[in-house]
């Protein structure tokens, strides 16, 4: 299964996924774009094994 790439939602939030190593382990990114405050949201890693 290839996770590989860009994955948006509807609320606007991304996700991104690197591609697998030979382990099956996969790193990307994750922004969310719904929060309840002011300040400044911040990337979240992503780590991963298929």
């Amino acid at each position: 299964c290839d996770l590989q790439g860009l994955w948006r939602n509807e609320l606007g939030s991304n996700m991104t996924v690197l591609a697998l190593n030979t382990a099956g382990t996969f790193s990307g990114s994750y922004h969310t774009a719904v929060a309840a405050t002011n300040k400044q949201i911040l990337v979240s890693p992503l780590q991963g094994a298929q």
